[in-house]
């Protein structure tokens, strides 16, 4: 009669601790990044714009709410990480790489190589293969991603996905 006790006690902190609700967000703490965008600064550091949705004005869009939904900022960082760890700072939420739908890189950014860059963006489980990764070619990564906007879709994002399936090879 022990060793049942004993096993069924077992087999229950067993399925307590297996159970995978240990890891959950709310979706207020987290800053879900639409796209990236990569140039070189002055100094030769790594200049990254993110642009990210805000969840509370998504929220506010269904009751017309007309405040922007998503936000653009730009941080001066030697590496991607350190940009993340800043966009964390900046926005007191966690960075979610898992909404990027572009990876924008300067003309500036490209010619001086950006192996280093794109690798460093494997080390995260968020980040997906099919993110559109496109050269700005006239101007810069920031500059676009500032102006990128669209009438139609509620988010940049949507736009970007649906002009990369219509965009040909």
């Amino acid at each position: 009669m022990g060793r049942k006790i004993t096993s069924l006690i077992m087999v229950l902190c067993i399925t307590l601790v297996l159970a995978g609700c240990n890891g959950s967000k709310e979706t207020d703490e987290v800053a879900y990044i639409l796209a990236i965008g990569i140039d070189k600064s002055s100094d030769g550091m790594l200049k990254v714009t993110y642009q990210y949705a805000i969840s509370s004005a998504l929220a506010k869009e269904a009751s017309g709410g007309s405040e922007d939904k998503f936000g653009t900022v730009t941080f001066i960082a030697p590496s991607i990480a350190e940009s993340l760890n800043l966009m964390g700072t900046f926005t007191s939420r966690i960075p979610n790489l898992s909404h990027v739908k572009i990876l924008l890189i300067g003309e500036e950014a490209a010619k001086s190589g950006v192996v280093d860059v794109l690798a460093s963006f494997t080390r995260y489980r968020e980040f997906r293969g099919s993110v559109a990764i496109v050269t700005v070619k006239d101007g810069t990564a920031a500059e676009v991603l500032t102006n990128l906007k669209s009438v139609v879709e509620l988010l940049p994002s949507k736009f970007v996905e649906n002009m990369m399936l219509k965009a040909p090879d």
